[in-house]
């Protein structure tokens, strides 16, 4: 082969990353598990996505890591957490820093790491040596860095699977070395509006090429953010976890004055419990409807009730006019009237049923 005898290409070979490695040696089978940021959850040196649609609550589950981080705290909801400083780049900067305030006076104790909050700058992806740049002239790197949001953070397009792809991978060769050894990189990120917001806007690479995600919503029927863990590289986790957020607000003392801002307050999330909550909610919704059919029944004792909707009223007989939410339970309606009262059914010349009157309360 032609390359045997180049000198030059045996020179770009033992140059190259390949040549570290034997090509008579097989691999011995012996493998370790990562070390953990959060124990079997975050990787170490690792990059993930928290996502969710607008005003879902993204950036309220990642202050309440943060806040426990930069107190000094080795556990976070039940799992282990190595704690150190923080490093955030975010948008809506002073409403952000109100928010993290509130978050970190809400946890008892002292700061032990520092918290670094600066603006978003709308980097090009082969700006991130400027950040590698200033990174590495910190004291003490961070452990965790956050670009909250990808889109106001980074200037790329963020549906290409090329740049994204090339974003990650920047991230991972220049940004991560430069970390301690137990950081992560979270990005925070939108949902696409198709989805509902189940699915991260943009290329499929942003979430194909990062190691976990979570994924957060607010459940208005619940009045609760939901946050749930989605991907997960290793899955050592039997059940992936999902946290639910009750709001609260906290004092909080600005140079300017004072104001309540609000957090959220995170716990195991409680799927029994959320549908026993649903079902008890359904029941008292149902139990208003029957009350209301009874009262409206009773006004119109010896009235029709209609039973055929693509049959005509028979001659002589005015129909009761229900409700148009009763529309999509008629036959729950009709059965619970039967049940209640005492009825007769109304039959046409061709002996076809289409409804009962109503002769009085059973």
């Amino acid at each position: 082969m032609e390359w045997e005898k180049d000198e030059f290409f045996w020179e770009r070979f033992k140059a190259s990353k390949l040549a570290r490695f034997d090509p008579n040696e097989g691999w011995d089978f012996k493998i370790e598990q990562p070390q953990w940021v959060l124990e079997k959850l975050i990787p170490a040196r690792s990059i993930g996505m928290v996502y969710g649609p607008s005003n879902s609550g993204k950036s309220h589950i990642i202050c309440d890591l943060i806040a426990v981080m930069l107190h000094g705290k080795t556990e976070w909801q039940g799992r282990e957490l190595r704690p150190g400083p923080v490093l955030m780049f975010s948008e809506s900067l002073g409403h952000i820093q109100a928010r993290m305030k509130a978050y970190i006076t809400a946890v008892p104790g002292d700061l032990e790491f520092k918290f670094y909050s600066l603006p978003n700058l709308s980097l090009d992806i082969r700006d991130i040596d400027l950040v590698q740049a200033w990174i590495a002239s910190m004291d003490e790197p961070p452990s965790m860095l956050i670009f909250d949001t990808l889109a106001t953070a980074f200037s790329f397009d963020e549906n290409d699977n090329r740049e994204a792809s090339k974003l990650i991978a920047m991230l991972e060769s220049k940004i991560l070395p430069l970390l301690p050894p137990h950081s992560t990189i979270i990005i925070v990120h939108h949902t696409s509006k198709v989805s509902e917001g189940r699915s991260a806007r943009g290329a499929s690479a942003l979430i194909g090429n990062i190691d976990y995600s979570i994924n957060v919503m607010y459940d208005k029927k619940q009045n609760l953010t939901i946050a749930t863990w989605e991907k997960d590289r290793w899955r050592l986790v039997e059940e992936p976890p999902v946290w639910a957020g009750t709001m609260h607000r906290v004092p909080v003392e600005f140079e300017n004055g004072s104001a309540d801002i609000s957090i959220l307050d995170w716990k195991p999330y409680d799927s029994e419990a959320a549908e026993l909550a649903d079902r008890l909610a359904e029941e008292i919704k149902n139990q208003s409807i029957r009350d209301e059919v009874i009262e409206l029944i009773e006004q119109n004792i010896g009235g029709y009730v209609h039973t055929k909707p693509g049959a005509r009223v028979p001659a002589g007989h005015s129909a009761i006019a229900f409700p148009d939410k009763y529309k999509n339970r008629r036959q729950e309606i009709h059965d619970f009237i039967r049940e209640k009262f005492d009825t007769a059914d109304v039959v046409t010349s061709h002996g076809n049923v289409t409804g009962f009157t109503v002769i009085g309360r059973r």
